[in-house]
């Protein structure tokens, strides 16, 4: 089929495509989801497993045998290492990377729900983390030289709450918190004297400190379910708390007979964030798949702005990490090097061409791009720094089909040909090479749709983008570029053949040359 003799015979059906392509593709530009790297599926898990005071073999032998027990019987799983010290076990679980993780990472928190009644007494977890391949995206700060952790807390809780309301927002996690906690301190001459121990006196209190079921109330109308009130709610409560009974004059022993209580935050803390020295509590904002890093921006920043009135005059709200901001940047800065490359073969096309062919293969590189961004959606790509490397590798070679078919269109109007002939056959003549080397340029890069895992994953956008680029160009080349050769590249005279040129000449005696010295 003559793809340019029907382009010719349907330029309004053309034009009409290329305008709807155009628009499709500046509309998938401002709406395509924008990153900063390519989403990762991780699809290894850690479990978190401690056990306080507890030797690495008992911890071994009790707790990290037990849950890999349970976790073998998962039929994606592919690898599973172990990692056990004092107090702690570590399990590693790597499952299938084609396997749905969402499922499977649930149906691993369901075992070790089951393998949690074998543990034992004092184990806390295990705990799951499974949100490796998650990135940070933004960072907000709240600081102030006089607000207590506990008032930073109180504010960050309610920021969170306005900013998991966004539909960009996927989670929200709290940095630098600190722990509330009851010290109960006293000497150990105390002990000594009341003959019991520091771990002895931490069961009894918890084991006041436990809510029990004590059964249900039957009534005619319902049933009501009545539950002890032995947890702690007051620092009383804990001083009064009864640790023993003397034997002899049937005194109780109260806690605060021994020990002082307080309630303070932990020491030393387990987190701890500081912004321009001051103490603070941040904000870590992750997107929500599939959605643009740029809008997640504007939406968080138009959220924060809202309720920045809201805080106190003496705290603080700052942005720390803006990924939002670099991912736009970063897609400015290929736009100006896209077009600067545009530039740059416009003029040298220009210098080796003349302007008119000039003109017509410059068409042909940014609707090759649009043309890509436009499928790019279809094929779940996303724009990010790989596939922005695909697109600048591709740069050069997207005008290469353009410029041969321009230049043996030229050679039949040099012939003397109508415009519209010599489009149709200059086309029609190289349109089966210009396939087989788009095709040769394209399968050079398809190996690495082979790599498989992360590493396949990181990269896959690379020949995705490299391959729709190459072929919207060979479409470009056989349709549009003869039409547009046949308006604006003007008739040759015909002229008498004068010979072979000065660089003809050179370039058959070096052939020649070669080919006597074909061996060598």
């Amino acid at each position: 089929m003559n793809l340019a003799a029907f382009s010719l015979r349907n330029k309004p059906l053309l034009w009409l495509l290329v305008l709807a392509v155009t628009a499709w593709g500046i509309y998938n530009y401002n709406t395509i989801s924008r990153r900063e790297d390519p989403e990762i599926k991780i699809s290894v898990a850690l479990v978190i497993t401690i056990w306080p005071g507890k030797g690495a073999e008992d911890v071994e032998r009790l707790v990290t045998r037990k849950l890999e027990d349970s976790i073998e019987k998962m039929g994606s799983l592919r690898e599973l290492k172990s990692t056990t010290r004092e107090n702690v076990s570590l399990i590693f679980v790597d499952i299938d990377f084609n396997a749905d993780t969402d499922l499977e990472w649930q149906k691993l928190r369901n075992r070790l729900d089951e393998a949690r009644d074998d543990l034992p007494d004092g184990v806390i977890g295990p705990m799951v983390m499974d949100d490796f391949g998650d990135v940070t995206a933004m960072v907000w700060s709240l600081r102030s030289k006089t607000a207590t952790p506990h008032e930073l807390k109180y504010w960050a809780e309610r920021l969170k709450a306005e900013l998991k309301t966004l539909d960009t927002v996927g989670k929200v996690n709290l940095l630098g918190e600190q722990e509330e906690v009851i010290y109960i301190e006293g000497p150990l001459d105390s002990f000594t004297m009341y003959h019991f121990s520091p771990l002895t006196a931490s069961r009894i209190l918890d084991a006041i400190n436990v809510n029990l079921p004590a059964g249900y109330l039957r009534t005619p109308e319902r049933n009501l379910r009545l539950d002890t009130t032995g947890s702690f709610s007051l620092l009383d409560e804990i001083r009064n708390a009864v640790l023993d009974v003397s034997t002899q004059t049937g005194t109780p022993l109260r806690v605060r007979d021994v020990f002082s209580v307080r309630q303070a935050y932990r020491e030393p803390p387990g987190s701890l964030m500081l912004t321009n020295g001051d103490p603070a509590i941040g904000l870590d904002l992750r997107m929500q798949r599939g959605s643009n890093v740029v809008e997640m921006g504007q939406q968080v920043k138009a959220a924060v702005e809202a309720f920045r009135p809201q805080l106190p005059s003496h705290i603080q709200l700052e942005l720390v990490h803006d990924q939002p901001r670099e991912v736009d940047e970063f897609i400015g800065t290929f736009m100006d090097n896209l077009f600067e490359g545009l530039l740059i073969v416009i003029v040298v096309m220009f210098l080796m061409m003349g302007l008119r062919p000039t003109l017509i293969v410059a068409v042909s590189l940014p609707l090759s791009i649009i043309a890509t961004v436009a499928l790019m959606p279809t094929f779940d790509l996303v724009l990010e720094q790989v596939s922005i490397a695909a697109f600048i590798i591709a740069l050069g070679m997207l005008v290469d089909n353009a410029i041969i078919v321009v230049d043996n269109i030229a050679v039949h109007l040099d012939r003397g040909e109508e415009p519209a002939k010599a489009a149709c056959k200059g086309t029609q003549e190289l349109m089966f090479p210009i396939l087989t080397g788009t095709l040769a340029t394209v399968i050079a890069f398809l190996p690495l749709r082979l790599l498989e895992d992360e590493i396949g994953a990181y990269v896959r956008s690379l020949p995705l983008v490299i391959t729709i680029s190459m072929l919207a160009s060979f479409v470009l080349a056989v349709t549009i570029t003869p039409v547009l050769a046949a308006v604006f590249q003007r008739r040759g005279k015909p002229r008498k053949h004068a010979g072979p040129g000065p660089v003809a000449r050179a370039y058959a005696a070096a052939l020649r040359g070669g080919l006597r010295l074909r061996y060598v």
